[in-house]
């Protein structure tokens, strides 16, 4: 649903069952859409109003964020999130200051966070700057509507940032995407990242009163076992797992995406056994603790 141009009349959003995939039969249901308010579909590189990367889905709705070369503001628009064609309905338009490429969206604690860098049209890499934008106590769909408040990084970080998401409203994971240029005759190469950034700060005290309360020592260990990994994923009949040495005797657990504990056991070489009469093909979680670490990843058990 990109439309850098703004010249695309094939604007579309695919929605995919994940049963679908895991059994090789990817149903794809197609969403199609044009912008109510788009008359002019000349060619105009990254100066048109009418592109987008982010969106967020409610109960019965898709709402988009466009990404306005020019103006540097954001849209919203919203379409009905069943498969058809649709006419993106203009709702509310905020002034963000950037490019906004990413959301996510936590609808029980009515807390909106998005992403973007700064722009320059002329000297690109000296404006990539990232930052996040906070949408929150809005009143029902009207995410402008409530408390709003710009984030910045630092001047010095630079990066071209894509994508944003959360677990839990505090911690938030974003990535950015591979971006090399030359300025001057001066080489420019940002490699692609995914960052955790902790919003603690700004966001504690306002969902302390959804009963959201800090967990710092979990957030605290989960950077210090970033080396491990686990393949092939999706996975058949086992796992392979790498860890550290210190890791060995660590305990581990398996749990469904309801939460259930499937299995467990000790890591004590480096496999884990998918073989459970309770693992169905689906996504699962996999938990390692020792002395007090604690590392999480998830998987995929195919058929």
């Amino acid at each position: 649903m990109g439309n850098n141009r703004g010249n695309r009349h094939d604007l579309r959003i695919l929605r995919i069952s994940k049963e679908s995939i895991l059994n090789q039969t990817f149903a794809i249901e197609t969403i199609a859409f044009t912008y109510e308010d788009q008359t002019d579909f000349t060619s105009q590189p990254q100066a048109t109003d009418y592109d987008c990367e982010a969106f967020l889905v409610t109960d019965d709705s898709i709402y988009l964020f466009t990404k306005q070369w020019v103006s540097t503001q954001t849209t919203i628009y919203s379409l009905p999130k069943t498969p058809g064609t649709h006419i993106a309905q203009r709702r509310e338009t905020y002034n963000v200051n950037g490019l906004i490429t990413g959301a996510t969206y936590m609808s029980e604690y009515q807390l909106i966070v998005l992403c973007g860098y700064t722009y320059g049209r002329k000297v690109k890499v000296a404006s990539l700057r990232p930052f996040i934008v906070l949408l929150y106590d809005y009143k029902d769909n009207r995410f402008f509507s409530g408390n709003k408040r710009r984030l910045n990084f630092k001047a010095t970080v630079k990066s071209q940032v894509e994508a944003i998401a959360t677990h839990n409203g505090l911690d938030y994971y974003i990535t950015n995407e591979h971006f090399k240029t030359t300025v001057m005759g001066i080489p420019f190469d940002l490699p692609a990242a995914l960052k955790r950034v902790d919003l603690r700060d700004y966001l504690l005290p306002y969902l302390s009163q959804f009963g959201v309360s800090d967990n710092q020592t979990v957030i605290q260990d989960f950077k210090s076992v970033d080396d491990i990994r686990i393949y092939p994923n999706p996975a058949s009949n086992l796992i392979n797992i790498d860890y550290p040495q210190t890791f060995l005797g660590a305990t581990y657990e398996i749990l469904d995406l309801n939460g259930r504990k499937v299995a467990e056991g000790v890591l004590e070489n480096n496999t884990i056994s998918l073989n459970s009469n309770n693992m169905p093909a689906g996504e699962y979680i996999l938990r390692i603790r020792k002395d007090g670490a604690l590392k999480t990843l998830s998987f995929i058990k195919k058929m």
